[in-house]
């Protein structure tokens, strides 16, 4: 009888937890999207901002295909300088982290749904966990100011991040459909162009990114019946090949070269990399809440790992899979940079590396929680939910009073 009032009271608090988890996470982004007051032109806007209005979006595109690089797509995006005015150009990175969250919202409603996770409260439980999820990525970030709302660094590396996590809404949403129209693999490779046209680091890891998902889908699970879906991941792979092959050739990626004109040798490259990959490192796990938060969900992804029922054979090659290519793709983001400018990948691009990193290290967490075997006590796990709730609320606490104090990182 007391372990049953125990309980009782366990869950109370869990569920009392869960409503202040949500309305802190509520406070926590509306703090953060505050800082759009605060957004105005800086550096290179200003110069983007001239030329987009005195050549017009076209020529201004061209321009700089054949001056400075192959980033079309971020280039063209620089229109919404002379759209927005520097007034309203904090509307652009506002607009881009409320759809951030409906995203993820929409892939965690999806994968609840599908999988069963939640049979009650589906559509909170994922308004929760794709809440989190965002929290977890943006949290993340060195410099949220400097890196999500300057501009230049949102339109270049965190717009990216945001299309592509769309994709995969998409390709998740029409995985098990057997047939599509023809205008859905134009489409994808549409995509996957436009998308692998904004950064060097970005299009790299968006190729090998869908390149693990066709390898993991059909040579690993045989999906092979899934014909249509196979040939929509296949375009959207073409197009971001036709992307790194335009950002490759431009002749103003030439241009641009000259200006680092340091030795590139295989082990420069490498170190170069190995270094930056260890600041990245540092950035991330730099400060209290900050750390409290990664803790925090990445133990909440594998208690629920561990009290859901084992839908994979072989998890724990998974989750090994998973826990390298995350770490790898982290690196590998290091080295366009060190290949291009001789230097680190700079601390605005560091959307990149914590997307296509954290992404695979959580899905190994929540493997690796399937590996062992479910806990019978749940006074054991509710206790444990508690404590784990309680940190996560105490770091969202910590980074909203941050974010309002204007307390960052010099990224």
């Amino acid at each position: 009888m007391q372990t049953l009032n125990n309980s009782h009271v366990l869950k109370i608090i869990n569920k009392i937890l869960v409503w202040l988890t949500g309305f802190g996470l509520l406070v926590y982004f509306s703090v953060t999207a505050s800082l759009m007051l605060y957004s105005r032109y800086i550096a290179d806007d200003y110069c983007s901002a001239a030329d987009a209005s005195r050549l017009g979006l076209f020529r201004f595109v061209w321009y700089w295909f054949i001056t400075w690089g192959g980033r079309l797509s971020a280039v063209s995006t620089d229109y919404l300088l002379v759209i927005l005015g520097q007034k309203y150009v904090g509307l652009a990175p506002l607009i881009g982290l409320v759809i951030w969250i409906g995203i993820n919202i929409g892939i965690a409603f999806h994968i609840i749904k599908r999988y069963r996770i939640g049979e009650n409260n589906v559509l909170f439980y994922a308004i929760m966990a794709g809440a989190m999820i965002v929290y977890f990525l943006f949290q993340s970030l060195p410099n949220i100011p400097q890196t999500f709302f300057w501009f230049s660094a949102f339109r270049t590396h965190s717009l990216a991040v945001i299309i592509f996590n769309l994709f995969i809404w998409v390709y998740l949403s029409q995985r098990e459909k057997n047939d599509q129209p023809v205008w859905a693999y134009v489409l994808a490779l549409i995509f996957g162009l436009f998308n692998g046209l904004f950064s060097e680091s970005f299009t790299m890891l968006q190729i090998i990114a869908v390149g693990a998902v066709i390898f993991l889908e059909y040579f690993i699970e045989h999906r092979t019946e899934r014909r249509t879906t196979f040939l929509l991941l296949g375009f959207f792979l073409l197009g971001a090949v036709f992307a790194f092959a335009i950002m490759f050739l431009s002749p103003g990626t030439q241009n641009r070269e000259e200006f680092f004109t340091q030795q590139r040798t295989i082990l420069g490259i490498l170190n170069i990399s190995l270094n930056g990959f260890g600041v990245f490192c540092r950035s991330i796990f730099k400060g209290i809440y900050r750390s409290l938060a990664i803790f925090a969900i990445t133990l909440v992804v594998f208690l629920v790992g561990l009290i859901n029922p084992r839908r994979y054979k072989g998890h724990w090659l998974y989750a090994g899979f998973f826990m390298l290519f995350g770490v790898s793709m982290i690196f590998l983001s290091m080295v366009p940079a060190a290949y291009g400018m001789g230097d680190f990948l700079p601390r605005r691009a560091f959307p990149i590396p914590i997307f296509f990193g954290f992404i695979p290290i959580l899905a190994a967490v929540y493997l690796a929680g399937q590996y062992f075997r479910p806990v019978k006590h749940p006074l054991l796990l509710d206790g444990v939910f508690c404590v784990l709730l309680a940190c996560l609320l105490v770091s969202i606490i910590g980074n909203t009073f941050a974010i309002a104090d204007h307390k960052f990182e010099l990224a």
